[in-house]
């Protein structure tokens, strides 16, 4: 059975997002043909979602709003302002996507532990929360599709596995292959959910199992 997955990014996912993508599928005996579409391109490139069985929008907040936290302190823009543009730009990439496939869309949530506000302020919610009342917005506007809590994942493996402080200074890469690992298994997971291939039965011989002895012979 051959699938198409199509991701849609900010920032740079390879060589991670393919092999761990190909890794998981393939022990599935599920071919995967993966394509990423980065975020500026996407609206120009509706051909790519024609047959696409999947698509996983991964954008990253930081990216979207380079030097947002100066631009904030020094009053250039309000915590409001970014919140309205974000959810303003999730929805018209969402409404687009939904216009050009019926495939099931998985969408990643944003995560502010980048911003690294416990070093001065503690661990208060930085930037007022911004990051977490934007992803409960996208939550309630995906309907029927996944959205994937990527501050979750982070937390599974912890912050400081989680990034590639190197990559995302010189490629634009900010996580780690771990974390890009964590991902591919919940996309593996929700793309088995979706498909109605997850296994929902578990049969057990009973007998000296769940219980001692014979039960049709020795009664309870």
């Amino acid at each position: 059975m051959g699938s198409k997955i199509v991701a849609i990014t900010n920032i740079v996912i390879e060589p991670y997002w393919h092999l761990h993508i190909k890794s998981l599928f393939d022990s599935s005996f599920i071919d995967v043909l993966s394509t990423v579409v980065y975020y500026e391109e996407a609206f120009k490139s509706s051909i790519d979602f024609e047959d696409a069985d999947l698509v996983v929008v991964f954008l990253n907040f930081e990216s979207l709003y380079p030097d947002v936290a100066i631009n904030v302190i020094s009053q250039r823009i309000t915590y409001n302002d970014v919140l309205k543009d974000c959810i303003n730009k999730c929805k018209r990439l969402y409404s687009f996507i939904k216009k050009c496939t019926t495939a099931k869309i998985i969408w990643i949530g944003f995560e502010d532990y980048f911003f690294r506000n416990d070093i001065i302020c503690g661990t208060t919610p930085p930037f007022d929360g911004i990051v977490d009342n934007i992803n409960s917005t996208l939550f309630g506007m995906i309907d029927n599709n996944a959205f994937v809590d990527l501050k979750h994942l982070i937390a599974k493996i912890g912050i400081s596995t989680a990034y590639n402080i190197r990559g995302r200074h010189r490629w634009n890469a900010p996580y780690s292959k771990e974390l890009f690992f964590c991902m591919a298994k919940e996309i593996h997971k929700q793309y088995f959910i979706h498909f109605g291939i997850s296994k929902k039965c578990l049969v057990l011989d009973c007998d000296n199992v769940l219980w001692g002895g014979v039960l049709s012979e020795d009664g309870i």
